[in-house]
């Protein structure tokens, strides 16, 4: 092959792995987040990852069970009795993607949608909740995921502007300015 040929080879290569990484929708190299494996839990878009903005991370339930979990007992409106939510802490979540926001956007299922400040990640320990009294929540029971706040330790949380930030059904997270 003559010279022109093995640069227009190797450009085309380049590009390929150029388009392949770009029409991805998992994470830049920088981050720790591991690709997705099983169907698509959360996805979260918007101001993360400085170098990669338009970039945006979809996480499968063991991919953030990965970041690390947690449990929060406590009572809600919505449950009889104490119960056990296990999930990962929602600032574990922002950190993952490199969050350059002040809220976000939490959107369910039915499109329902609520701007939680990211404050209240670092104040109260909320979860992004994958489990309840340890199985995997399905839809019918509020899941797959559902923002959980601490109401049983903090009697500050127990109004209606917490339960509305509750949000179940949680499909996506955008990181507004």
């Amino acid at each position: 092959m003559n010279r022109i040929t093995l640069i227009s080879v190797w450009a085309a290569l380049c590009l390929a792995v150029v388009a392949a990484f770009v029409g991805s929708r998992t994470m830049a190299q920088e981050s720790s987040v591991a690709p997705s494996q099983g169907p698509v839990v959360l996805e979260i878009s918007g101001r993360i990852m400085a170098s990669a903005p338009e970039q945006s991370f979809v996480f499968d339930i063991a991919g953030l069970e990965g970041l690390g979990t947690t449990d929060i007992l406590t009572e809600t409106p919505w449950t009889t009795g104490v119960v056990t939510f296990t999930g990962v802490r929602l600032r574990d979540i922002l950190n993952a993607v490199d969050a350059q926001g002040s809220a976000v956007m939490a959107t369910a299922l039915n499109d329902y949608s609520i701007t939680i400040p990211k404050e209240d990640s670092d104040m109260y320990d909320v979860i992004v909740a994958t489990r309840q009294d340890g199985r995997l929540m399905t839809v019918r029971d509020r899941g797959p995921l559902w923002v959980i706040y601490p109401w049983s330790d903090r009697s500050e949380l127990r109004n209606e502007v917490y339960y509305a930030r509750s949000i179940w059904q949680l499909m996506s997270l955008e990181v507004l300015e």
